[in-house]
This record gives structure tokens, C-alpha cells and sequence, in this order.
């Protein structure tokens, strides 16, 4: 099976590594090489060929459009999903004119991304649910017959990995004061339990939400309404 090559362009390596630990667990997607900007960005597609380019946000967005454009011109192939921390209709419509395929908060789920990466690679356009008119003006701003919201993209959006519902009460519960920035040991003094059990039920929910640590599953929990 032919993978998905993916490029990474943040200025933050932190941020970059996180996107990377979120893309390995799918088996059909591959990092193919990261840039922390836009002209690095541009030599490693040119060397890579990536088929998406994940590209944050920030302080240089006219580099980044241009480059989208750029990227548009020169890697037909090449899809671009943008990464913003906002939902700045203008700003968000001058991404789409430009060509850009996509559009997500920095704060997306695992699972949205990956769903969005492979809507976007078969030819569809993500809009993450959430955006309301900036979603409208976006898809409205792209030139094309082949828009493509699917369902199961808000979905995600809006219900996180979906193993929430094999959670237990007490783990809901856990969860509840994980959201809150608990610690293990005040998880057990407050639920009375030991320091060890606590951590049993925090290190169960990561991998019951498919999150990579407990600062991922309570972003899950807050985003998917998991908790009360």
C-alpha cells in the first residue's frame, strides 16, 4: 500500500514532533519531511513530493500565501492544509483563493487530522466543524466543483477519538479532574484512591481516547464534551 506522504511546517520543532507522534499511528500515512518556514518548506517538497503539506498559522502569513500559491503552481500533486489558532473569515478566504485545500485549529484531534489528510489527499476540502461563517466564506472562495465536507469529519470534530464510550465510571470521573490539571496524587487523594491506581485509570483513558499523553486526552475530553 502506498502511503501518504506528509510534509510539517511550524516554526515550533515541539509542535512539528507533536504532529509527527499524532501521524504515525495511522499506517497509511508518512512524514516525509518537516520545515520550520516557508523557504525551507519549498526545498523539502521539491525533494520530498509530498502529497499534503500541513502548514501552521502565525505572524507570516503573507510568506505562508505565497507559498500556498507557489506550492499550487509548482507541486500540482500537492495538497495544503492550513493549521490557525483563529477563525478569521478574511484571513481564512485569502487561504483558500490561494489554494489552500483545508482549513484547522492548531488544537485538532488525532482523528480529525488524519480524516482530513485523507478527504483532502482523494480530492475533498476540510473545513473544521466550528468555524461557522468563516466555514461558509472559505468554501465559497475556492474554485472548484469537487467540495467535499464529510460527515464524518464533523463528527470527529465534534465527538473526539470515540472511545469514550468504553470509558468507566470511574474513569469518567479521573477524567474529570485530568481536564482540571490534576495531578496522580490529587486524582487519589480527591477519589480517595492510591497514587499507583490513579495512574492505572489516567495511562487506561490515553489509550481508550487514543490520546499520546494526559494533556491530549483532557483537549479530547474538553472538544468532544466528554466531560460533565
Amino acid at each position: 500500500m502506498e502511503r501518504i506522504g506528509v510534509l510539517l511546517v511550524d516554526s515550533l520543532p515541539a509542535f512539528r514532533e507533536a504532529l509527527r507522534m499524532m501521524l504515525e499511528t495511522a499506517s497509511d500515512l508518512e512524514v516525509v519531511g518537516e520545515a520550520s518556514d516557508c523557504l525551507e518548506a519549498l526545498g523539502e517538497a521539491t525533494k520530498n513530493q509530498p502529497r499534503i503539506v500541513l502548514i501552521s498559522l502565525g505572524l507570516n502569513d503573507l510568506d505562508r500565501l505565497e507559498f500556498v500559491s507557489r506550492a499550487r503552481r509548482q507541486f500540482p500533486e500537492t495538497s495544503v492544509i492550513a493549521l490557525g489558532t483563529c477563525a478569521d473569515e478574511a484571513l481564512i478566504a485569502d487561504f483558500a483563493m490561494a489554494g489552500c485545500r483545508g482549513y484547522l485549529f492548531r488544537s485538532v484531534s488525532r482523528e480529525l487530522l488524519i480524516h482530513a489528510i485523507r478527504a483532502v489527499n482523494s480530492g475533498g476540502l476540510v473545513v473544521e466543524a466550528g468555524l461557522g461563517e468563516a466555514a461558509s466564506r472559505f468554501l465559497s472562495s475556492v474554485s472548484s466543483t469537487d467540495l467535499s465536507i464529510q460527515d464524518d469529519l464533523e463528527k470527529a470534530a465534534i465527538s473526539g477519538h470515540g472511545g469514550e464510550r468504553h470509558l468507566t465510571p470511574r474513569e469518567r470521573e479521573v477524567l474529570d479532574l485530568l481536564v482540571q490539571g490534576y495531578t496522580n496524587k490529587l486524582i487519589g487523594e480527591t477519589l480517595q484512591i492510591s497514587d499507583e491506581t490513579a495512574k492505572r485509570h489516567v495511562r487506561s483513558i490515553i489509550a481508550k481516547l487514543g490520546a499520546c499523553d494526559r494533556t491530549q486526552a483532557a483537549v479530547f475530553a474538553v472538544r468532544g464534551g466528554i466531560t460533565r
